[in-house]
C-alpha cells in the first residue's frame, strides 16, 4: 500500500497536493502547498459526532478524514482531480475508516449525490474564484447539499488592488455595489447575502481584525 500511495501522489503532483500526506508508519510523503492556519482547529466548537458529512474540494481529503475520526457517522469527499480521489481510497485503507467514501465531482456544476447533514469547502474560496466569478456557484452548491451546517474558510475582506493589481477593476465591476467599498471585496458579507436569512452565518476564528491576510474559519446554521 506505501508503493501505491507513493505511486498516486507522483500522479497527482506535488503543486496539486494541499496537505501532508504520511504514511502508516508515519513517514512524510509530501508537505502539501496549503498553510497551516487554513483549516479546523483542534479547539474549535464544530462538532461531528453522528453527523453525515460532504467535504467540497477535498483534495487529499484531509479534513473528510478528520470528519470521521472525530466522529461523524459517514464523511464523503468530492474533487474535480480524479488522481486526488485515487490518493484518497489509497488514504481511506491505510486510516481502515470505512465511515468515508469519494467520488470525483466538478463542485461548480456538481451531480447529484443527497444531502448531507453538515456540509464544508475548506480552502477553496479564494482569488482565482473571485476573479472567474464562481463563488455565488459554490456556496449555492454549498447550501444545497447541506440539511442543518456549513463549515467554509475564506478571507473575509480582499483590498482589490493588493490583491488582484491590473485586474482590480474586473472584481470591482463583477460584484454587486454594496460589497464593494474604499477599494475592498467585502467577501464575508457578500456570502452572507448568497445565503440569505435562512442562514445565520459567524466566524470562528479568534481574531477580531477581519482585515487578515489568511482565510478565516466561518460557520453557519440554517435557521428554523
Amino acid at each position: 500500500m506505501k508503493q501505491d500511495l507513493i505511486t498516486a501522489l507522483e500522479q497527482l503532483g506535488p503543486e496539486r497536493t494541499w496537505r501532508p500526506v504520511t504514511t502508516s508508519d508515519g513517514t512524510l510523503l509530501n508537505n502539501g502547498q496549503g498553510d497551516g492556519l487554513d483549516g479546523i482547529p483542534e479547539d474549535s466548537p464544530i462538532h461531528f459526532t453522528g453527523k453525515t458529512v460532504i467535504d467540497l474540494g477535498c483534495n487529499i481529503g484531509a479534513f473528510t478524514f478528520l470528519a470521521a475520526q472525530r466522529g461523524a457517522a459517514m464523511a464523503a469527499g468530492t474533487d474535480i482531480v480524479p488522481e486526488a480521489i485515487a490518493v484518497c481510497n489509497i488514504l481511506r485503507q491505510q486510516n481502515n475508516l470505512p465511515n468515508t467514501a469519494f467520488f470525483v465531482s466538478d463542485i461548480v456544476h456538481p451531480e447529484p449525490a443527497g444531502r448531507f447533514d453538515m456540509a464544508m469547502l475548506i480552502d477553496i474560496i479564494g482569488k482565482e474564484f473571485i476573479l472567474k466569478e464562481l463563488v455565488s456557484p459554490l456556496v449555492r452548491t454549498m447550501a444545497a447539499y447541506a440539511r442543518h451546517e456549513l463549515v467554509m474558510t475564506f478571507r473575509p475582506v480582499y483590498f482589490l488592488d493588493d490583491a488582484f493589481g491590473d485586474k482590480a477593476h474586473i472584481v470591482a465591476n463583477a460584484y454587486p455595489p454594496p460589497f464593494i467599498r474604499d477599494g475592498k471585496f467585502l467577501l464575508h458579507k457578500y456570502v452572507q447575502h448568497l445565503l440569505g436569512p435562512a442562514w445565520h452565518m459567524q466566524t470562528i476564528s479568534n481574531e477580531p481584525d477581519m482585515e487578515r491576510k489568511y482565510k478565516y474559519l466561518f460557520h453557519a446554521l440554517r435557521v428554523g
